[in-house]
Formats: C-alpha cells, structure tokens, sequence
C-alpha cells in the first residue's frame, strides 16, 4: 500500500499536438494512472515562460501596472511582465517588458527564481526579477491587448496590499514573497 506521501510517477503512453492558440499550443497526453492503471487524457498547455519585474524607485517605491485581465473580465493590480520570446533570455525578456509597458529602465537587476505558472495545466516558468533605481527615461509601447494605468506606491503600502487582498494576481504575489523571503 502506498502512503499519501508517496511520489507518483505517471507514464505518458502518447502526446498528440492540438490547436495552436497564439500564446498556448494545446497537447493532448494519455497517461497512465500510477494507483489504478487507468489511462486517462490531460490537457496540457504548451507556452514561452514569462517574466515579471518588482520596478523600484530610488526612494522605494514600487511600480505597479493596473490593468483589465480578460479571464475575469476585471482590473488587476501587478508588477509589470510579459512573456519571454522564442530564444531570448528572461533578463532581457523583462528589461524589454519594464521598458515597454512603464517606460522605466534600470541598470541593476537582481534575479529572484522563478515558479511554475500552473503545473496543473501548464508547462512553463515565470522568472521573477527585481530592478532597483527604475527611471522613467522611455515612452510606452503597448501591445494591442494592452491598456496600462500606472501607479506607483511605497513598498509599505504594498504589504498592506498584499495582506488585504487588493492584489490578487497569482505571479505578482509569488515574486513579493520572494522578495520578502517568505
């Protein structure tokens, strides 16, 4: 018998491509049930890994980029990110992402780690990175689905953000406790 804390290996017994979504390819796996040998069929979403950036002021303000996130037909409060293109590394990826959603660039940039976006579905990685003495030295450049409100808020206020549940979204909220070291 196996204990609940036992690693389950499951074997993928194929893999078919499905349609490619612009930003996500959809693969198809059968696999095998480790428990039971059932063979049942997981969706996996196929992506670049992405990026996001805590932009800090020289006086420790932290900017944010408010925007309408079509998956809950909403506004989110986050640090600003992007995806990381085919090829190119995750510095780069998000010195480009700071520089085109904010207009702030930096020349000291410290690397956090990264997590998974969502295992349960999803393939990739999101790198986060901290950019110390961020100055707004550029115009932005938004994507087509992009409409970016800019805020910039002491890293105190941040906290209280983060504890009242004003912000919500999942990477922003992994790259504060990084950076915190929760």
């Amino acid at each position: 018998m196996k204990d609940n804390n036992t690693p389950l290996s499951w074997k993928t017994v194929s893999s078919e491509q499905g349609d490619d979504l612009i930003i996500f390819k959809v693969r198809y796996d059968q696999v095998e049930n480790p428990i039971n040998k059932h063979v049942v069929k997981a969706i996996v979403l196929e992506s670049n890994d992405s990026v996001n950036v805590i932009a800090m002021t020289r006086n420790d303000q932290v900017v944010m980029a408010r925007q309408h996130r079509f998956g809950i037909q909403g506004e989110s409060l986050e640090i600003p990110g992007g995806f990381v293109d085919t090829k190119e590394k995750s510095q780069v990826a998000v010195q480009r992402e700071l520089r085109e959603e904010t207009g702030f660039t930096s020349q000291d940039w410290e690397y956090l780690g990264w997590v998974y976006s969502n295992p349960v579905f999803m393939d990739s990685k999101v790198h986060h990175w901290v950019a110390r003495n961020v100055e707004r030295t550029e115009l932005t450049q938004f994507d087509e689905g992009e409409a970016i409100q800019l805020e910039v808020y002491p890293i105190s206020t941040i906290k209280t953000f983060l504890k009242d549940g004003t912000i919500t979204h999942p990477h922003t909220i992994s790259a504060f406790a990084k950076y915190f070291g929760f």
